[in-house]
């Protein structure tokens, strides 16, 4: 409950006077969440427990879990996941004092998926679309294409509603999602007195918001405890703006093979 109440719009809950409700409801047979929200509040809360769900452990599974857990069993959640694994093909750039729109388009075209540009908040902000840009020819992947051509207008490229979607940093900074990252398999474990198993999340929490963009992070005092944990599930769920969970995701995987060696 915490967990929900924390990561999915934390404004639109009672305990920061929002309407949404959420209430426990035991039986002899059944543990139940009693949820008052709105129709996409709910879509979210859906999406992230099965989420949590897919980190499940089971007997005899011997692979070995992917740090992020993502969705894929929706036709849009296929083609966004077709968009992240777009961001890592070979694109060939090379402008000079082209516009800044005709460059995107090639690297999308070369990427083969779709693009969008936030029109209304690039004008907002006072970023011409069609600024000039030069960059020398270089073959990198489109991650690092976008990153090159967008750095100077200071927008950024996130996947969203299944397309390419190019806004501002400041309305990318807005746009916060959570994010489940599976960490049962190198989260340091142990043993209280009375011989319960308890996993050290918290210490993962302090370094990562400590290390990744501290700024970023509305925290007063503590950190916030991010973490679900249960016989067979470890993970953090963690609400951040995109850019910042793929450095979350890079920190996450390098403590991983570090820890596993």
């Amino acid at each position: 409950m915490q967990l929900l109440e924390t990561t999915i719009e934390p404004r639109s809950w009672q305990n920061l006077s929002g309407p949404g409700s959420i209430m426990e409801f035991d039986s002899d047979e059944y543990r139940v969440l009693c949820i008052r929200q709105t129709q996409p509040i709910h879509q979210k809360i859906q999406e992230l427990l099965a989420a949590i769900r897919k980190a499940r452990r089971k007997n005899g599974e011997d692979f070995i879990h992917p740090i992020t857990v993502r969705l894929e069993e929706t036709p849009a959640a296929r083609r966004e996941a077709a968009i992240r694994r777009a961001l890592d093909r070979m694109v060939t750039i090379a402008a000079e004092n082209r516009p800044l729109e005709t460059l995107l388009r090639e690297v999308a075209t070369q990427m083969g998926v779709p693009l969008f540009l936030d029109r209304a908040t690039l004008a907002d902000e006072g970023v011409a679309i069609d600024e000039p840009v030069t960059i020398p020819e270089l073959k990198v992947s489109a991650r690092s294409a976008l990153k090159l051509i967008l750095k100077a207008p200071q927008l950024v490229a996130i996947v969203r509603h299944e397309v390419l979607f190019i806004t501002t940093m400041a309305r990318a900074g807005e746009l916060d999602e959570p994010q489940v990252y599976d960490v049962f398999d190198f989260v340091r474990r142990f043993r209280d007195n009375n011989g319960f198993l308890h996993y050290d999340t918290q210490s993962l929490i302090n370094t990562i918001d400590c290390t990744i963009e501290p700024d970023a992070w509305d925290i007063n005092g503590p950190s916030p405890d991010w973490s679900f944990r249960s016989a067979d599930i470890c993970v953090l769920v963690i609400p951040q703006t995109q850019p910042i969970h793929e450095k979350i995701a890079t920190l996450l995987e390098e403590l991983k093979r570090t820890t596993s060696k």
